[in-house]
C-alpha cells in the first residue's frame, strides 16, 4: 500500500511506505532472539517485486534471528555479497553479538531507505542503532546496496 504505516507484532516492528509503495522507513523496538520460519517464496519473489538485479538476494530488513517478520514487507532486494559477508552482514552480526553479551540492553534500529527515481530497489540504507536510547555511532552509518 502507498503512504501507509504498517505496525507488526504489537508495535515491535513498524514499516512506513512512500507514495510508490516502497518501504522507506523501518523501525525495530528491540532485538528479540525468536527466529521465525523463513518464507523462501517471499525471498525469491523480492527480486521481481522490488526491481532486483538477477544476482540479488531477498534480504531481510530485520534479521530472521531478531524475530523479523517473514512477510514481504520485511524483505528488500539486496546485493548478495552485502547480505552474505559485506558491511550489512557485519552490522547485523555486531548487533546480534552485542545483544547476546548484553541481553538487558535495549537495541532499537531505525532504517531509512534511499532510492533513485521510481525504482523499488534501494541504493542505500541509513541505519541508526540505539543502545538504551543513546545512538551508537560505531553502527550508525549509510550502508550501500550496489
Amino acid at each position: 500500500m502507498k503512504s501507509y504505516r504498517y505496525v507488526v507484532d504489537n508495535g515491535r516492528f513498524v514499516f512506513e511506505t512512500d507514495e510508490l509503495g516502497r518501504v522507506n522507513k523501518a523501525i525495530m523496538e528491540d532485538v528479540d532472539f525468536s527466529s521465525r520460519a523463513r518464507n523462501k517464496d517471499y525471498q525469491q519473489e523480492t527480486k521481481t517485486l522490488k526491481d532486483g538485479f538477477p544476482s540479488d538476494a531477498g534480504g531481510h530488513i530485520f534479521r530472521n534471528e531478531w524475530g523479523g517478520p517473514s512477510e514481504q514487507i520485511n524483505y528488500f532486494s539486496q546485493n548478495t555479497p552485502e547480505n552474505s559477508y559485506g558491511e550489512w552482514y557485519k552490522m547485523e552480526k555486531a548487533v546480534s553479538d552485542f545483544k547476546k553479551a548484553n541481553p538487558n540492553v535495549k537495541l532499537k534500529a531505525v532504517m531509512e531507505f534511499n532510492f533513485n527515481g521510481s525504482s523499488k530497489r534501494s541504493t542505500s540504507v541509513d541505519v541508526k542503532i540505539y543502545k538504551n536510547g543513546k545512538i551508537d555511532l560505531s553502527l550508525t552509518k549509510t550502508y550501500d546496496n550496489p
